[in-house]
């Protein structure tokens, strides 16, 4: 759980006109929290959840089995539920792009996982 603590108002704004440094650095992290939401908001719109958890499995493997897979954190990470991850690696599985091996994910077919994260297979 991350720690959370609220600033007020006047401190920050105090804050940001008296250290430019400081300033720079807010403007940099939350430049980087809209581009994430925008990357996240584009992937939710363009691709289905198969696809974006194959997009997922390709930017964390490279041929090999990668980490213990925690669904609920693909989840968060490409917009879907636990469920919804579950479904899609068990449809990547059948397809023949990935194999699960108790949480571990060992991609098979590296251009069938490709094809279907950019989109190529939809309905199969």
């Amino acid at each position: 759980m991350a720690l959370r603590r609220e600033w007020p108002r006047a401190q920050v704004l105090a804050l940001l006109g008296e250290a430019p440094d400081f300033a720079l650095a807010v403007v940099h992290f939350l430049a980087r929290r809209l581009q994430h939401v925008t990357s996240l908001l584009e992937e939710v719109t363009l691709y289905t959840t198969r696809e974006r958890a194959a997009r997922y499995v390709l930017r964390r493997a490279a041929g090999e089995a990668t980490r213990p897979l925690v669904q609920a954190e693909i989840a968060s990470l490409i917009g879907t539920t636990r469920e919804g991850v579950a479904r899609a690696l068990r449809a990547l599985e059948a397809a023949g792009a990935i194999e699960l091996r108790h949480g571990r994910v060992l991609v098979r077919d590296r251009p069938l996982l490709e094809q279907i994260a950019a989109g190529y297979r939809r309905g199969k």
